[in-house]
C-alpha cells in the first residue's frame, strides 16, 4: 500500500454570543444558511453573482469549497474496487461540527464553540476560514430578533491541543496543523491484526444521511455500514490524497455478513425525499440513535475509526454522518 499522505485537519473555534439567540435544535442549518454568503463577503473580489468565467476561479477559495472539481490526476486513477462500493461523487473539502446541544434558547455572553475538519490543501487556507466564520458572526444567526439575527464572536481557534489563533492578536501561528489520515488508518491495521475485537456500540451522534438497509424497517446492517466506510475513505483519499489507496472492499464488505446487529435505538428522523440527480428517495433518510454490532470485528475498526474523524454519509459539510465508537470489548 502507498505511504503518500492524506492530510485532514482539525479545528476547535471557541466564540461567545453578542446578542440573546433562539437557534433550530439542529445547528448545521445555521451555517447552511450564512457560510457561503459570508465566504464571498471574505473571499470575491470581482463581486459576481456566478463564478462560470471569473478569471480568478482557479485561485479563489469558493469555487474549491462548493464547485470542488475532480483532481488534475482523475482520468489516470484507477477505478474503484468492483463489488458494492458506489460513492462516486466528489466530496467536500470540508467539515463544519456545530454545537451537539439540542437546546434552542441561548443567552448573550453563552459560549458559541463549534468545529471544523479540512481535508487536503483546504487547510492551507485556514485563515480565510477564520475570517469566514468573523464574518458569519457579524452577519448575524439564528432567528431574526427585534435587533436582527443574534451576533457572535469567534475569541480563539484551537488545532489539537494547542491555540493558533487568538482573536485579540489577529495572527495565525506558523506551523502545519494537519494529520495523514491515511499513515493513521495504516497504523491502526497493524495494531488491529493483533487485538481482536467481538462487539460494538455506534453512536450517531447527528443524523447519519444516504445510508439505508434494503427495508427501511430494518436497523442498519454491518455490511451497509461498510459500504459506506470504505466508500467515503475511497472517495476522499481519490480527491484529496496522493497516490493509489489500496483496500480488498468487496471482501471486507463481504466478511461483514459475519457480523450482527444485537440491539439498536436507531430511528428515522423525517421522510425520505427525492434527490433530482438520482431520481431516487431511497437514500435521503435520516437515521440517529445507536446500534450494538457483535462478530468478528477486529479487522473493521480501523476504517470505522477514520470515519469518526471525517464524519459519514451526505451533508457531512454542515455536520451529519458524526458517529463514534464506545463499548469496545475483546
Amino acid at each position: 500500500m502507498e505511504t503518500s499522505p492524506m492530510l485532514c485537519g482539525c479545528y476547535r473555534f471557541h466564540g461567545t454570543l453578542l446578542d440573546d439567540a433562539v437557534l433550530p435544535e439542529s445547528k448545521g442549518s445555521i451555517f447552511r444558511n450564512t457560510f457561503g454568503l459570508a465566504l464571498r463577503h471574505v473571499v470575491c473580489a470581482m463581486k459576481q453573482k456566478d463564478c462560470a468565467g471569473c478569471i480568478l476561479d482557479r485561485r479563489c477559495l469558493y469555487p474549491l469549497l462548493f464547485l470542488s472539481p475532480p483532481p488534475a490526476n482523475h482520468h489516470l486513477l484507477p477505478p474503484f474496487p468492483k463489488g458494492k462500493i458506489r460513492s462516486t461523487t466528489i466530496p467536500s473539502p470540508f467539515v463544519i461540527e456545530p454545537p451537539e446541544t439540542t437546546g434552542t434558547s441561548f443567552r448573550r455572553e453563552d459560549p458559541f464553540d463549534f468545529g471544523l475538519i479540512l481535508f487536503g490543501r483546504s487547510n492551507e487556507h485556514i485563515l480565510h476560514f477564520i475570517q469566514t466564520f468573523e464574518e458569519m458572526g457579524r452577519l448575524g444567526i439564528g432567528r431574526r430578533m427585534e435587533k436582527g439575527r443574534s451576533r457572535f464572536v469567534v475569541a480563539s481557534v484551537m488545532a489539537g491541543d494547542e491555540i493558533i489563533w487568538q482573536g485579540r492578536e489577529r495572527s495565525l501561528r506558523e506551523g502545519d496543523f494537519a494529520e495523514d489520515l491515511r499513515a493513521g488508518l495504516l497504523a491502526d491495521k497493524e495494531k488491529a491484526s493483533s487485538s481482536p475485537v467481538s462487539a460494538i456500540t455506534l453512536h450517531l451522534v447527528s443524523p447519519l444521511v444516504g445510508v439505508a438497509g434494503p427495508n427501511r424497517e430494518e436497523a442498519l446492517p454491518f455490511p451497509v455500514l461498510m459500504q459506506s466506510i470504505l466508500g467515503r475513505i475511497l472517495t476522499l483519499n481519490r480527491t484529496y490524497g496522493k497516490g493509489q489507496l489500496v483496500l480488498d472492499a468487496p471482501g471486507l464488505i463481504s466478511r461483514a455478513a459475519a457480523v450482527r446487529v444485537t440491539e439498536s435505538s436507531l430511528r428515522r428522523r423525517g421522510e425520505a425525499r427525492a434527490d433530482r440527480r438520482s431520481d431516487s428517495s431511497a437514500h435521503s433518510g435520516k437515521i440517529v440513535g445507536e446500534v450494538a454490532y457483535e462478530g468478528p470485528l477486529g479487522e473493521f475498526l480501523p476504517y470505522i475509526r477514520f470515519c469518526e474523524r471525517t464524519h459519514l454519509g451526505r451533508e457531512t459539510s454542515w455536520g451529519s454522518g458524526k458517529i463514534r465508537v464506545h463499548s469496545v470489548q475483546p
